[in-house]
């Protein structure tokens, strides 16, 4: 048995399942990244390098603190201010824009709207994800095999409040397959769910990898069980790398630098103990073994070669209709749309799926109804009978000045309430190009904390506020109608 360290290569490990994705291998080369400026400034990652091809799934494990999420943000182009280093994507430097197109963030919280079913989740996210040019009944045929391959076609019309934690992993994994992107991150995808949970959501995304696509997950002291499914292990410890290589090659490697793991003791605890000091100051070495995650640690039993890599081969995704050569340049494609949907396309999807949440929300939805009704009454009350001379002229003018903070209250008071329950539904949306927040008045959007969809629906509330006013107006001011004066 002989040990082997290899560079970093770009072998290809065939597609296989019904949402085929291109094979794009990730590099990145001297990552540093400094938290905060100045006198704050701290030093979070040191240099790491690594590589992570697509066809695996791969794993960031580490300690709290160690750097795992930062890495991933950077790598995901999440995070560019005070980071530094660089990419690649099949031995090209990556293009930020094109690479947020071929690439998905999932985050380790679920923020998903709890009133949807999960039918009408996916079909909305077909709806803005695929665009107008995939037909209606190809974008039914995409959710019915998502749907069918996360195992939900049996909850399909449950709602979202009423999920178990595994379903809403599973359905917010769904969501990122629609428009099939190439390479997949996730953060800490087994956070919350327990060991069935856990197990059935790493298997999904080893199934995921094996369709040809880069799958990168962080995770936290996973069983021995959940380590196995994994395929490329990365480990980061003070912001550095001290391992990288498969799951079965761990146990030498920390052998190499006198750290025996015990027998029928989990090697990810062991490591996570080696990480965080408990076994004296062997950081350096581990990191120098690696080179700080340049190289790829391999156990070879019975010969000393490395398989050779594969010929270069290609693939194309029929999701953005892109050809990429595995090994060498990527190729000039066609222009395409920033978002897939068009604008128009993605009011009216916001808006049916904001009236079905607005609708379903019977509390909410009978308060909005209430307030409107009672400020109308209390209104109409003050200034009943003012009448219609020029005695009057203040009384006229105070309630239409009335009406209109009515209208600026009752619009707003509800938004108020629901957007910050809806804030991170927004962020991820728009994080993963779902639509574009920037189309509508951004700027009067954040001074009111409204988002899009609510500004639609308030305009129209206002409309039929006005609408109201001029009709009650004439009773309420004892205004003579055109035919009585």
């Amino acid at each position: 048995m002989d040990a082997h360290i290899e560079m970093a290569g770009s072998d290809v490990v065939p597609a296989v399942g019904n949402l085929i994705g291109a094979s794009l291998h990730l590099t990145f080369r001297d990552i540093y990244y400094t938290a905060n400026k100045g006198k704050n400034a701290r030093k979070i990652l040191h240099g790491m390098s690594g590589t992570f091809k697509s066809g695996h799934l791969t794993a960031i494990l580490g300690p709290s603190g160690a750097g795992k999420s930062s890495l991933m943000n950077i790598l995901a182009g999440l995070r560019t201010s005070g980071a530094e280093g660089q990419i690649q994507v099949n031995g090209v430097d990556r293009k930020l824009k094109k690479f947020r197109k071929q690439s998905a963030y999932i985050t380790q919280e679920d923020h998903l709207l709890s009133n949807l079913t999960i039918d009408e989740y996916i079909m909305t996210a077909a709806n803005l994800k695929l665009g107008n040019k995939v037909s209606s009944s190809e974008r039914k045929s995409k959710v019915e095999l998502v749907m069918k391959t996360l195992g939900l076609t049996h909850s399909r019309h449950t709602q979202i409040g009423s999920l178990s934690g595994g379903e809403c992993k599973r359905l917010s994994i769904g969501l990122e397959l629609l428009n099939n992107p190439d390479i997949l991150f996730l953060d800490e995808p087994t956070s919350g769910l327990d060991s069935s949970s856990s197990l059935q959501c790493v298997a999904l995304l080893r199934d995921i990898a094996r369709s040809g696509r880069t799958v990168v997950a962080t995770i936290h002291q996973p069983s021995s069980r959940l380590l196995d499914y994994f395929d490329h292990l990365y480990i980061v410890a003070s912001g550095m790398c001290i391992y990288q290589g498969p799951i079965g090659s761990l146990v030498p490697y920390l052998q190499t630098a006198n750290l025996e793991c015990p027998s029928y003791h989990n090697p990810a605890d062991f490591v996570m103990d080696v990480a965080c000091g408990e076994y004296g100051d062997v950081l350096p070495v581990l990191v120098s073994t690696i080179e700080n995650g340049r190289l790829v640690y391999q156990e070879i039993y019975g010969s000393t070669s490395v398989m050779p890599s594969p010929p270069p081969k290609s693939r194309t995704d029929d999701a953005t209709d892109v050809t990429i050569t595995v090994t060498g340049n990527i190729p000039k494609k066609k222009k395409i749309k920033t978002y897939p949907a068009s604008f128009h396309t993605q009011v009216a999807v916001l808006l049916e799926r904001t009236w079905r949440t607005m609708w379903r929300d019977k509390m909410l939805t009978k308060v909005r109804f209430v307030t409107h009704f009672v400020l109308g009454l209390l209104v109409d009350t003050m200034y009943w009978l003012g009448g219609d001379d020029a005695a009057s002229i203040l009384n006229n003018a105070s309630m239409l000045f009335f009406n209109l903070l009515v209208i600026l209250f009752a619009s707003t008071m509800p938004t108020v309430v629901t957007f910050p329950m809806e804030r991170n539904v927004l962020l991820r949306e728009h994080l993963n190009h779902c639509y574009c927040p920037n189309r509508h008045p951004q700027k009067f959007l954040e001074h009111f904390n409204m988002d899009e969809s609510s500004y639609y629906w308030s305009v129209v509330g206002m409309l039929v506020f006005f609408i109201a006013v001029r009709v009650t107006g004439y009773f309420a001011l004892s205004f003579k109608l055109k035919s009585m004066r």
